[in-house]
């Protein structure tokens, strides 16, 4: 199954929501496909998205390879 988690705060915001976040889609990850949806009003490229998940994952201290991360209009 494909499973798209979005918050309005990714990816400017670095708290306790996002890491709660990541961790529903973390464990999500094991069994579905799981993408990341990050709002911007133009499309964001892929240097950009690497930038966003290495920033998280920092943040986490944890590698999210199973999560993928995607642009979105969502939220602008």
């Amino acid at each position: 199954m494909k499973i798209v988690l979005y918050s309005p705060y990714l990816p400017n915001h670095f708290g306790g929501g996002e890491h709660y976040l990541f961790d529903v889609a973390t464990c999500l990850s094991e069994a579905h496909q799981v993408y990341i949806a990050l709002s911007s009003p133009t499309k964001l490229n892929t240097k950009k998205i690497k930038q966003i998940r290495h920033s998280y994952e920092k943040f986490l201290d944890k590698k999210l390879t199973k999560i993928q991360f995607i642009s979105t209009p969502l939220g602008t």
